[in-house]
């Protein structure tokens, strides 16, 4: 019975360590409600063995660096001459750890052929004017995923949220290209999962992660999944049930990047656009200072003493821990700007999957063991959308 419930939640307890982890980030037209498109991915990599050793030389570089950042604060003299002293930013760097030398990095960008929203454009800094000469997510792109991958067995997808978002959406656009079988053998691992777990020993943090797991189980048909249409997806050009289809469509040019409106329209159109008016009280309600006769009733409020927040009270000395964690973010950038005291440029796909590296090479062996015990297949992963 136990043998069925592993296969069933695709862990088990005699499988193999991963040998590989690759950091994954994908960068995409919207949420999961959109059916979004994938505009930019990057995978980056690493053994397990250095993965490990680049873990352990970050833990023993913090204490040697603590200790000469403490030392240089204080200027010594020698011979007149003062030493340099490090800037701040200097002393945050020297917080995050280094990279390993073997990495293998692999990073595309496609053309989604769907109109980019200005606020995905604002985050990402991609737009259907600097993507619309690429090629889209195609059989080719799901091939080259496929040989990138080609690494020591087992290999695991690592995503922030991957569960819910990357992971999903990648099996869609494999199935979309028509290969629906790529990365079929590599295990998916949640990091967003990993490190609330791992920073909380709240049994009901543990609970809940379990349960996010199990939810990932397929327990429907994939055809029943999310189908996208012309009108929540505004994609006219992939709305097809056939291989033919998918080359005639792909050849023409049905879908068109907007284009860019010039200075002149652009002050044309606010131009005719009418101004809003103010509503400003009427003359007739303001009272005259010389007519008596004008009496109006002024209302006061009653006025309540303002409550005093003690924060020096013994009682917030008292709060649980589980109600702390509730407070703290784990988006990716506040998880790194927590650790290294450092911000990064985020909704890059490549520095994103840069800086999950860094950040799971924080949590160092204690991540990867809890990799080791949650990873699921990629094969069990539901996709985020079917075509029609």
């Amino acid at each position: 019975m136990e043998e069925n419930e592993e296969a069933v939640h695709g862990v088990s307890k005699e499988r193999e360590k991963i040998q590989t982890f690759i950091f994954l980030d994908i960068e995409a037209t919207g949420l999961q409600y959109d059916c979004p498109k994938i505009m930019e991915i990057s995978l980056i990599a690493v053994s397990r063995n250095d993965l490990l050793v680049a873990a352990r030389e970050y833990f023993k570089s913090r204490k040697t660096k603590a200790n000469i950042c403490e030392n240089v604060d204080k200027p010594k003299e020698n011979d007149g001459l003062h030493e340099s002293i490090p800037s701040q930013r200097e002393k945050r760097e020297s917080r995050i750890p280094a990279l390993p030398r073997v990495l293998h990095k692999y990073t595309r960008l496609y053309y989604p052929k769907r109109f980019i929203t200005p606020l995905v454009e604002e985050l990402t800094n991609l737009s259907n004017y600097n993507l619309e000469h690429l090629p889209r997510f195609a059989e080719d792109s799901a091939d080259a995923l496929k040989l990138f991958v080609n690494l020591p067995k087992p290999v695991a997808f690592v995503a922030h949220n991957g569960h819910k978002y990357d992971f999903p959406l990648l099996k869609a656009e494999f199935i979309q290209a028509d290969r629906p079988d790529t990365c079929s053998s590599v295990l998916c691992v949640d990091s967003y999962i990993g490190f609330l777990a791992l920073d909380s020993d709240n049994k009901e943090v543990e609970e809940s992660s379990k349960m996010v797991i199990d939810s990932i189980v397929p327990t429907e048909n994939p055809s029943k999944r999310r189908k996208c249409d012309e009108d929540s997806a505004q994609d006219q050009t992939e709305d097809i049930n056939n291989d033919t289809e998918v080359d005639r469509i792909a050849s023409s040019s049905s879908f068109q990047t907007p284009e860019k409106s010039s200075t002149n329209e652009i002050l044309e159109l606010a131009a005719k656009t009418p101004v809003k008016k103010r509503h400003l009280p009427s003359i007739m309600n303001t009272p005259s200072p010389g007519n008596k006769n004008d009496h109006i009733p002024v209302i006061s409020r009653p006025s309540f003493p303002c409550r005093k927040l003690e924060y020096n009270h013994s009682d917030s000395k008292n709060i649980t821990s589980s109600k702390k964690s509730r407070c703290i973010s784990y988006k990716q950038p506040d998880i790194f700007e927590r650790l290294f005291n450092l911000d990064y440029r985020a909704h890059s796909a490549e520095g994103d999957a840069m800086a999950l590296l860094q950040i799971c090479c924080h949590y160092g062996n204690r991540f990867i063991d809890w990799a080791d015990m949650h990873a699921i297949p990629f094969e069990t992963v539901n996709p985020m959308w079917v075509k029609k």
